[in-house]
């Protein structure tokens, strides 16, 4: 196998009846039926017909702690495995899956550490150390998994407006990495459901909701020195993708996962979609390249277009990571095709493209600004050149 398929969904906002439908347009009937927008999900779902080795859920199942509401989003999952025939399913809790408000039911972690089927994972060993650590490990073929409760700490005075991870914890997962009892793999993921760096670029406003003590994960991960990590976080309903701090050439991927079925809060909801994605590790190169390097697929709903590819500017319908290549060296290689030539068209490009594919949505914009300050005339749909000429 040379390639690993991620599906995700996040912070579905599950609601049973009409009590949330303010808040999500994901809502079941009382006999755990599917409304519309569940119902053509899967078959939109369906009539992309790829195969995904893992189904992903950052968190928020739930919204508000209601626990029918959670039960049946996780039901919901675990019917979108079945029917797409997954293989392997990863989730964490969120906020809103845990007792975070006053007024809500009371019991709302207990239920769900005793949900059918178990949550967060099959296994009830590993879910003991993850409700009694605040995290757990689960080790694949080529790629081991971190999955932390970044929700561990809510139902304590404000929690419920930020997430947390222990400096204890950081420090934990960190010797544990370094353990003879993990084996490095191809990559890693740590599976979270809050971001563990600030996203001020999405409210315009200080970011208080985010991990407390992400930074020192984030640097316990890079200094255990086991090879390269995709971080896969929801909560803040707008999609990112983008490389977190690091001292060394092999940064972590953080991809955030927009909302599969929150209505959207005012400040965002003109920005972007409800949303999911389709993320694709290429092992051969991450292995060979010591950093991750992958693709990425988005698509996005609204009401005059149902299901479709992104059109969101901030992630697009395509999109990659781990791109080695700097948009001078790009510009050096189009300006050597370009000798004798007027300009170039898609079969000249495909080399080129085939690079290009693995640019993140900022790197690629970046290049084709670069490209029009040198002069070029360029054509180009989503991250794919059309046509490129010399002014």
């Amino acid at each position: 196998m040379d390639k690993l398929k991620f599906l995700i969904i996040s912070d579905l906002h599950s609601s049973v009846g009409k009590e949330h439908c303010e808040d999500s347009k994901l809502t079941f009937n009382s006999d755990g039926t599917s409304g519309e927008h569940g119902n053509t999900f899967i078959q939109y779902l369906e009539s992309l017909n790829q195969d995904f080795n893992f189904l992903v859920c950052p968190g928020d199942i739930s919204n508000k702690g209601d626990v029918d509401g959670f039960k049946a989003g996780w039901s919901f999952i675990n019917k979108i495995k079945n029917d797409l025939s997954i293989d392997t399913l990863l989730c964490v809790p969120g906020n809103h899956d845990h007792q975070s408000r006053p007024g809500t039911s009371f019991s709302a972690i207990h239920d769900i550490k005793f949900v059918t089927p178990l949550f967060p994972s099959e296994s009830r060993k590993s879910n003991t150390h993850f409700w009694g650590w605040h995290w757990s490990h689960i080790e694949f073929d080529d790629c081991n998994i971190i999955k932390l409760n970044s929700s561990a700490y809510h139902g304590l005075n404000n929690e419920y407006r930020h997430g947390r991870v222990a400096i204890e914890t950081s420090k934990q997962i960190r010797h544990y990495l370094e353990s003879p009892k993990f084996e490095e793999k191809k990559f890693n993921i740590l599976l979270c459901h809050h971001h563990p760096m600030k996203m001020e670029q999405v409210d315009s406003r200080f970011d208080e909701e985010s991990m407390e003590g992400g930074q020192m994960l984030l640097n316990e991960l890079e200094e255990a020195d086991v090879g390269p990590w995709l971080i896969i976080h929801g909560h803040k309903h707008f999609a990112n993708l983008t490389y977190g701090p690091s001292q060394t050439g092999e940064p972590p991927v953080i991809f955030s996962a927009g909302s599969l079925g929150a209505n959207l809060y005012p400040e965002i909801e003109n920005r972007t979609c409800n949303q999911f994605y389709i993320i694709e590790i290429d092992l051969l190169k991450t292995s060979s390249e010591e950093r991750l390097v992958g693709k990425f697929e988005a698509y996005s709903w609204n009401l005059m277009k149902g299901w479709h590819p992104s059109e969101c500017d901030h992630l697009p319908h395509k999109g990659g990571f781990g791109l080695k290549k700097s948009p001078q060296n790009f510009l050096q290689d189009i300006e050597m095709l370009l000798k004798g030539s007027k300009f170039l068209e898609e079969v000249d490009l495909k080399n080129i493209q085939e690079e290009l594919d693995f640019c993140t949505p900022v790197e690629f914009k970046k290049l084709m600004k670069r490209m029009e300050k040198n002069s070029f005339e360029i054509e180009f749909i989503g991250n794919k050149l059309i046509q490129v000429a010399r002014s």
